[in-house]
């Protein structure tokens, strides 16, 4: 992806073998953003129950963008990172309006939200429902993981936004981007057991994207498509979120 902000971001996002045999879309999202002065990850995964599943996927990343314009539009990006609740809460409102401006109902389109953001010397990490958002140091190790807290496996009850898109139980950590070397989202597709492989991971893609981009999106891509764990038949989607060579020098 482009260089915005000192950062980057690259992922991939693929259809489970379940939906593949139904037919059904990959009710997963996400999106990179971001200008001079800050840059965003954001990852949402669809509750597969609900039939405008996709649609709340998308509308969950696109509001996590919109909020964080808005905000900086009117000069208070430091409130992102100082207390990410107002900008959780706007977070939330406008995905509401977003849904409701296509005429479906909350309901039917309830999903989780994942992000990254990067704002002056801090990095928000934020999780709603299902998946997992982890934030390594150079050496590969774990600064920071927000995740939710189940310890079985593929149990797929995702709990997001709800039906009254209210977004109860974030979970948010903001930390010094001179600690951060990388942040990884995913959805809970992309289940690993113990969590500390997330970390093995994170590591892992940070050495192939020093090699260059391609060799990690081609890393991320592979893994995806070749998911052999606990025969997982849910949509997977990975962001990798990491410093550019040029904001090291």
């Amino acid at each position: 992806m482009d260089l915005i902000y000192g950062w980057q971001a690259i992922g991939y996002s693929c259809q489970g073998r379940a939906h593949l045999r139904t037919g059904l879309p990959n009710q997963d999202y996400w999106l990179q953003g971001g200008a001079e002065d800050y840059m965003l990850a954001a990852v949402s995964d669809g509750m597969g129950s609900c039939p405008q599943a996709r649609l709340g996927a998308q509308a969950t990343c696109r509001a996590f963008q919109a909020a964080a314009k808005e905000f900086l539009a009117y000069g208070q990006g430091e409130l992102i990172v100082d207390d990410p609740r107002g900008y959780l809460q706007r977070v939330a409102a406008l995905r509401t309006e977003i849904i409701r401006f296509k005429g479906v109902e909350l309901r039917d389109a309830d999903s989780t939200g994942l992000l990254a953001f990067f704002y002056e010397d801090r990095v928000l990490l934020a999780q709603l429902g299902d998946g997992v958002v982890l934030a390594i140091d150079a050496l590969g190790r774990p600064l920071r993981i927000l995740h939710d807290g189940k310890t079985e496996s593929f149990l797929n009850q995702v709990r997001g936004f709800g039906s009254s898109g209210m977004a109860r139980g974030w979970k948010a950590a903001v930390l010094p981007q001179a600690l951060v070397e990388a942040v990884l989202l995913c959805t809970d597709g992309v289940e690993m057991e113990p969590l500390a492989e997330y970390a093995h991971l994170a590591a892992d893609l940070q050495a192939e994207a020093v090699g260059g981009i391609s060799s990690c999106q081609r890393a991320i891509c592979q893994l995806l498509e070749d998911w052999p764990r606990y025969g997982s038949q849910d949509d997977k989607t990975l962001v990798f979120a990491f410093k550019s060579q040029r904001s090291k020098l």
